[in-house]
């Protein structure tokens, strides 16, 4: 008996090639996807913004970074610095030198997205938390529950903002390829109800921007929601996929953006990575020191042939 849905992918008419800029938006499982990326030599992008769950801080930080003026929203909470564009990772202890990080970040993020050949954009919720001013915060930054006013987006103004912002990032970067996704992972702290409500949104909203030129959607939350559909694939919180449900995404994800070449040099790599990730329990033997030095000439020679490998 079969266990799972196989619903296949298309590949994609655009490939990601070794050496091409690929940047990653929004939730934590873009993360993942970037984690792979980077440790198969690729040039996947994250920011130091962090982790951001909701479509209108996402769509806000990407227009700032465009903007020449940035106005960094910079507030101070129990002696540290936080802004509400970033996730609670990314802080400071002095308000001007924490602003100066910030708006260093939105220029160098604007010169990427200028030249970069794909963003991805990870939805994770629809669920906003507004500030008095009308602001949506990309986190509370566990600021009292009145601080905010909460509910779920209205899809016609997510539309609005997303057509816009897709609009200035082609007058930027015609060639822009942006591709849509929304992250499995559930919200259940909202309730199951309010998460798949949520979810819906996103999913409609992906549909109505997928029919605009150079912008797609790749099905990440179905793979996991659908074709897995098993709690084997989540880890202990039954909320985030585990490391075969991530890796079952990732393998989707090659066949969808991978010609045969990048998937040869990306095999390739990866088999370099797991080699020197190895480290012997005991004092290696000269034997080991000279494989081990053979092996490092020849990664040094595989680098050589392929400067597009991004190795760190």
């Amino acid at each position: 008996m079969k266990w799972f849905l196989d619903d296949k992918v298309e590949p994609y008419s655009t490939k990601i090639s070794h050496g091409d800029e690929v940047l990653f938006f929004g939730s934590c499982f873009s993360d993942n996807i970037v984690q792979n990326g980077q440790h198969a030599g690729l040039k996947f992008l994250n920011t130091k913004f962090g982790t951001i769950f909701h479509p209108l801080p996402l769509a806000r930080i990407i227009l700032k970074s465009l903007a020449k003026t940035i106005e960094s929203s910079v507030f101070e909470h129990n002696d540290r610095c936080y802004s509400w564009d970033a996730s609670s990772k990314w802080n400071g202890n002095d308000s001007d030198s924490f602003k100066s990080e910030i708006e260093s970040e939105y220029a160098s993020l604007g010169k990427q997205l200028k030249t970069a050949k794909f963003i991805f954009i990870t939805l994770g919720t629809a669920k906003e938390y507004t500030l008095s001013n009308g602001l949506v915060v990309a986190n509370c930054h566990k600021m009292p529950a009145d601080t905010f006013a909460s509910g779920l987006s209205d899809l016609k103004n997510l539309t609005e903002v997303y057509t816009n912002l897709i609009h200035q990032l082609h007058t930027q970067n015609p060639n822009l390829e942006i591709v849509l996704t929304v992250s499995p992972v559930r919200h259940s702290k909202d309730g199951l109800i309010t998460n798949n409500r949520s979810k819906a949104r996103l999913l409609l909203l992906c549909e109505e921007l997928a029919q605009m030129d150079k912008v797609s959607y790749f099905p990440a939350y179905e793979m996991i929601v659908d074709e897995l559909r098993d709690y084997r694939f989540y880890s202990s919180d039954l909320v985030h996929p585990n490391e075969e449900g991530i890796k079952y995404v990732w393998n989707k994800f090659r066949e969808t953006y991978f010609d045969s070449k990048t998937n040869d040099l990306t095999n390739k790599v990866s088999k370099y990575r797991s080699y020197f990730a190895h480290r012997p329990i005991n004092e290696p033997t000269e034997s080991e020191q000279n494989i081990r030095l053979k092996k490092q000439n020849e990664l040094d020679d595989f680098l050589r042939q392929h400067p597009q490998i991004s190795w760190k």
